[in-house]
């Protein structure tokens, strides 16, 4: 298939742009303005994907493509959705293009940790209003998901074995936070301190039986006369 110049996508894009500008200014638009701007943005977005998948050597291009469809549906639709959660559509754009580029390319794992970062914020977002919990823990349980992920699935293994770090410390942490706002860390340490000496009772009562090493046989002894 003969691939399109990207100079002509972008020169029909911007004479877009610039009418629309125009049009917006002399208040001929009215109520389709964030409509007819929305759908300029996904318009942009497309342009990218497509320029992706006429060269998928292009990988960069799902980050400015899915990001401007998302800002588009966020212009168009935000206020469709609940107060304070219009957000996760550009947000979660941007996470799923970080995912894609990971899945097309396993030994891009570091894109999975832009992508982790989108989608925690967009849990923090979506639980925003509510009192049951502190959501700043699914900030952290998110992150720390994030790095376990790449311990799992970066390649090579070797070379990602540090994520286990930042993966224990940050699950701990939206742990100790979440326990908290519910009210009940006064029962969570005890419990896993009991946890970790049942651990240690385990590994001690199935750890291998030592071997007692022979004595020397000793000379005999002549008796006294």
């Amino acid at each position: 298939m003969k691939k399109i110049p990207s100079t002509l996508l972008w020169g029909i894009l911007l004479i877009g742009l610039g009418l629309l500008a125009l049009l917006s200014n002399l208040d001929l638009l009215g109520n389709a303005s964030d409509t007819i701007w929305g759908a300029l943005f996904v318009a942009v977005g497309l342009v990218f994907l497509f320029l992706f998948l006429q060269d998928q050597e292009r990988w960069w291009a799902l980050i400015p493509g899915l990001g401007a469809i998302g800002l588009g549906l966020l212009v168009a639709i935000g206020r469709l959705l609940p107060d304070g959660t219009e957000a996760i559509l550009f947000l979660g754009a941007l996470g799923l293009a970080f995912l894609l580029i990971y899945l097309l390319r396993r030994t891009f794992w570091w894109a999975l940790i832009p992508a982790g970062v989108m989608f925690s914020i967009c849990l923090v977002v979506l639980f925003g209003n509510q009192e049951a919990f502190e959501e700043g823990s699914l900030m952290m349980l998110g992150l720390g998901a994030t790095f376990g992920a790449v311990a799992l699935l970066g390649r090579p293994h070797e070379a990602v074995r540090w994520a286990w770090i930042p993966a224990g410390v940050l699950t701990l942490i939206g742990i100790v936070i979440l326990s908290d706002s519910v009210g009940v860390a006064k029962y969570i340490w005890p419990l896993a301190i009991i946890l970790v000496g049942a651990y240690f009772l385990l590994r001690a009562a199935l750890g291998k039986p030592q071997i007692e090493e022979p004595q020397e046989p000793q000379p005999p002894t002549t008796p006294e006369t």
